[in-house]
């Protein structure tokens, strides 16, 4: 559930997820700080492996689930922050709404797309944003956020360690 966020099937699909977080999450850094935007990218692609284990029972690879988690989590922000212009907020939902609809019809013409994990990453990420966006601002939500930074990080390097481990023990063992 972890390592699939760092697999893809192809150039193409790695040029396309590297572009989607590269987008979506540096938006995202305008607005908080790049330790939330990167907990949030991790936990949503966990979160939608999760999801399309559960429903698809298949194998799932790339940063799709994380990349439509930062996509829920800025539909999330522009939903929730009074501080925004209404018409600004109005535009950019619109715009979120357009992408994610767009995304979801190329996931119906194009074979082999998880729409489940697109889904399941963009509803969590939408729930985490939205609980963040309330919450911004907080003291006890920022120390909440350091031991799961820490955790994010034991996640990524077990995650590092066991598929390098793996990749030894079937190619050169």
């Amino acid at each position: 559930w972890i390592t699939a966020n760092f697999l893809h099937f192809g150039i193409f699909h790695l040029g396309f997820n590297v572009w989607g977080a590269y987008v979506l999450g540096g938006l995202l850094e305008k607005f908080w700080n790049k330790r939330v935007v990167f907990i949030l990218f991790l936990l949503t692609g966990i979160g939608a492996n999760i999801v399309s284990f559960l429903i698809v029972k298949g194998n799932s690879a790339g940063a799709s689930g994380g990349v439509f988690g930062l996509m829920g989590a800025l539909l999330a922000f522009f939903l929730w922050n009074k501080n925004l212009a209404p018409q600004s907020r109005l535009y950019m939902m619109k715009q979120i709404g357009f992408i994610f609809l767009l995304n979801l019809l190329l996931g119906l013409i194009v074979p082999n797309i998880d729409l489940s994990g697109h889904i399941g990453g963009f509803v969590i990420g939408f729930l985490l944003g939205g609980i963040y966006q309330k919450a911004n601002g907080e003291i006890y939500f920022e120390k909440f956020l350091t031991p799961l930074w820490i955790f994010c990080i034991f996640l990524v390097a077990s995650a590092a360690f066991w598929a390098t481990f793996n990749f030894i023990v079937r190619f050169y063992l």
